[in-house]
C-alpha cells in the first residue's frame, strides 16, 4: 500500500493506490478513482440482492 508522504498522487478512494490526475475520474463523492475501480464498484452495485435459501430474496 502507497502513503500520501510516498505518491504526489491523490489516493483511489477505493483500492488506496495512486491515481494519475490525467486519467483520474470521481465518485460521486468527488473523491478520486480509479476507471477500473469505479466501473467495477458499479458492477458490484449493481449485483441482485442475495437471497436466503428459505425466505428469498433478501431487502
Amino acid at each position: 500500500m502507497t502513503t500520501v508522504a510516498q505518491s504526489r498522487f491523490p489516493l483511489c478512494y477505493l483500492c488506496d493506490e495512486p491515481v494519475d490526475l490525467r486519467t483520474a475520474k470521481t465518485d460521486a463523492d468527488r473523491n478520486a478513482v480509479h476507471e477500473e475501480c469505479y466501473a467495477l464498484s458499479m458492477k458490484g452495485a449493481m449485483l441482485p440482492p442475495p437471497e436466503d435459501p428459505a425466505n428469498g430474496p433478501l431487502l
